[in-house]
């Protein structure tokens, strides 16, 4: 930026060396008459006696003008070669930074799809563990299902062992009143296979209890597992969301900047044409004026180049000193008055 806008001030201000005469004005910036400023008319109003020294100096007077105004046209074309090798480089440079432009909003379109497709990756596996949970929740109530039966055949199972203990407490009373009998054998195997099945229901139990148990214990597992899911479901969502969010307004941010830029590079560029396309009518009106003062003195266009013999011995040694260097807008207001004056 700060080499576009070197260039910029360097075309805006510009400088012409030497001094242009309009028709009825001479060196001293006197306004004649039209009947004494022609060299015709000069001539006319000398005696004969002084007529070859009025010719020799109108010469060398009109080569002098001559000179000026070839330095004039050098420098005019040398402002019209620098205007145009500004502006190219100054196009050059407009693409360069649109083309840099371009190219990073595409490395961040290209990042901010990549993180949308992250996140969408991302909401596919929070949406298989919500699921899996789902199925592991149904798993849990199904287990507790079970549980719950399984409970209520023990305390079942229970109800039935004490109907047989009592059952088997009244045999026993009963056999001791029966022992000289003859019916006290058949009672005994019938106690016996009460306590087997007893015993056995003790068993039962037993397993059952130890069941009900690695239930509970896997059942507390279950619900570990689905509250570390849970809160790595919410960490995952609450991590990606602040990264889009955080990701969403840089790009914003970006965007907007590269926006800025792009919008005072086009400003600079409207005001580089604005001063080009004064520069250049200013220029055309300077080579108008020059052409226009040479038509009017019956000078060829374009000046033939003057033999050293042609020279006079009048001829100006020294250049005529530089013009000021104007800003753009004293540039216009000089030359706008300037052409309302012509």
């Amino acid at each position: 930026m700060s080499s576009r806008g070197s260039r910029t001030a360097r075309s805006a201000h510009f400088r012409i060396s030497g001094q242009a005469l309009t028709p009825g004005q001479d060196r001293n910036n006197e306004v004649k008459s039209a009947d004494v400023c022609t060299p015709r008319n000069v001539i006319a109003n000398i005696s004969p006696r002084n007529a070859s020294s009025a010719a020799v100096k109108e010469e060398s007077f009109v080569q002098q003008v001559m000179n000026i105004n070839r330095r004039l046209v050098t420098q005019i074309e040398t402002l019209q070669l620098k205007v145009q090798i500004d502006a190219k480089h100054q196009e050059a440079a407009r693409a360069g930074v649109k083309a840099e432009t371009q190219a990073e909003v595409k490395v961040k379109d290209a990042r901010l799809r990549g993180l949308k497709a992250d996140l969408r990756d991302k909401d596919e596996e929070v949406k298989n563990l919500t699921d899996r949970n789902h199925q592991k929740e149904s798993a849990i109530q199904r287990l507790e299902n079970d549980i719950q039966e399984l409970k209520a055949d023990v305390l079942l199972s229970k109800g039935f062992a004490d109907d047989i203990q009592s059952q088997l407490d009244e045999l026993q009373t009963v056999s001791t009143s029966l022992e000289s009998g003859s019916a006290y054998r058949q009672k005994d195997e019938n106690i016996n296979e009460l306590q087997a099945e007893v015993s056995k229901l003790h068993k039962n139990l037993a397993h059952l209890e130890r069941e009900l148990a690695g239930a509970k214990e896997k059942i507390a597992q279950q619900g570990t597992r689905l509250r570390l899911v849970d809160n790595d479901r919410l960490n995952i969502q609450a991590k990606y969301k602040e990264e889009l969010s955080r990701v969403t307004l840089t790009m914003r941010g970006e965007i907007e900047r590269m926006r800025d830029v792009m919008k005072q590079q086009w400003k600079e560029m409207r005001n580089l044409r604005e001063q080009n396309e004064d520069m250049r009518s200013d220029i055309s009106e300077i080579r108008n004026l020059v052409l226009a003062d040479r038509l009017n003195r019956g000078q060829p266009w374009p000046p033939q180049q003057a033999t050293p013999d042609q020279a006079g011995h009048f001829d100006i040694q020294q250049p005529s000193p530089s013009l000021p260097s104007l800003s753009p807008k004293e540039t216009r207001r000089k030359f706008g008055s300037g052409r309302r004056k012509y």
